[in-house]
């Protein structure tokens, strides 16, 4: 038996009921008694992101702010969500606490969008494709009221250049059977 922490345990149980039951995880999958084995495999995670089918990108638990921030970003179009520019001001203050969460801040980030064919971000029991994300970002990135552009242009910039890097990649074609990819709690 292996105990993990509470924010594993949720991830897992998230991703267990969207239907992902073949999933890679570092943590558990590598033995973490062993620094020979993590240096070893630390070292092919460029590998194992590059050919996973799907990675997963916990964010962490749904509470309302982040309920509505996945909504909008995961609708097929930013009005579908956003009718009111009052509403627009409190859609902004949920995305921006979204991007705010511990996971951002995490240096695995990078190579796991870089690397990843089919990134998609889970929050909670909802989850939004990397790419139609950035272009619900986009869309409300054109449309916030000045003193929210700040807090978003910047993320909005910083997603754009993660994604011109993963595009850029030159990858193999071949895929392991793995649906999700995470390198720390």
């Amino acid at each position: 038996m292996i105990q993990v922490s509470e924010t594993l345990l949720s991830a897992l149980e998230a991703l267990w009921q969207m239907g992902n039951t073949l999933i890679w995880v570092d943590y558990l999958c590598i033995n973490q008694n062993d620094n020979y084995e993590k240096s070893g495999q630390v070292r092919m995670m460029d590998i194992i992101y590059s050919k996973a089918a799907t990675v997963f990108a916990w964010l962490g638990t749904a509470d309302r702010d982040s309920d509505m921030a996945m909504a909008v970003l995961g609708a097929s179009r930013l009005s579908e969500q956003v009718e009111l520019a009052e509403e627009i001001e409190v859609v902004c203050d949920a995305v921006i606490r979204l991007f705010s969460r511990p996971y951002w801040t995490r240096c695995w980030v990078i190579q796991e969008f870089c690397l990843a064919k089919s990134p998609i971000i889970v929050c909670g029991a909802r989850s939004v494709p990397w790419g139609t994300m950035l272009k619900r970002l986009d869309e409300l990135g054109s449309s916030v009221p000045a003193q929210y552009a700040r807090h978003l242009i910047s993320p909005i910039r910083q997603m754009r250049y993660r994604e011109q890097n993963r595009l850029r990649a030159d990858l193999s074609p071949a895929i392991l059977e793995t649906n999700f990819t995470r390198s720390s709690l």
